[in-house]
């Protein structure tokens, strides 16, 4: 027996208390720590790629958007304002170096408690997209200006270049 319902047009839909009780859970709170997205370089529209079997201390590429599960990243509050990010996969997580300078490698590694994990996710101006800086230092995920697929984002001091800002893509019902 349906509990609240509309019309819309000439169809009318009915839900139940716990089919809107469900809803309300799918979308409480922020939407990125709720489940898989898609890390997207808002230049070129290269995704962040973990390969499909990210091993320890790997590092994630760019390569053209497909949706499949190594493209797939869960981002996680941490503290202090961070973030966490992780593969969908099998839960590496993506980590600056100790003392990063522009041209350092991110990598994927086991979760660990220390600063080299966390990220600072600091939306554009127009609220798009998302510079992704380390908490370590103020160098931020880059792809370079011109990226090509398979090449690797490093780290780079921050300056909001298109190729410094990433879209987050919730993935729908995952």
């Amino acid at each position: 027996m349906a509990d609240f319902g509309f019309n819309v047009g000439v169809f009318k839909v009915d839900f139940t208390s716990a089919e809107v009780a469900a809803f309300r859970a799918r979308f409480r709170g922020d939407p990125l720590y709720s489940g898989p997205c898609l890390v997207v370089e808002r230049q070129s529209g290269l995704a962040l790629d973990s390969r499909q079997e990210p091993v320890e201390g790997s590092s994630p590429v760019l390569y053209p958007v497909h949706g499949l599960p190594w493209q797939h990243w869960r981002i996680s509050p941490a503290r202090r304002g961070t973030v966490r990010i992780t593969t969908g996969i099998n839960g590496l997580a993506l980590t600056a170096p100790r003392s990063p300078e522009d041209w350092s490698p991110v990598r994927m590694n086991r979760v660990t408690s220390g600063e080299e994990q966390l990220w600072r996710l600091r939306p554009t101006d127009d609220g798009s997209a998302f510079l992704i800086e380390s908490a370590v230092s103020e160098h931020a995920l880059d792809a370079t200006e011109k990226p090509e697929w398979l090449a690797s984002p490093h780290l780079w001091s921050t300056h909001w270049a298109a190729w410094q800002q990433w879209v987050i893509c919730r993935l729908p019902m995952a």
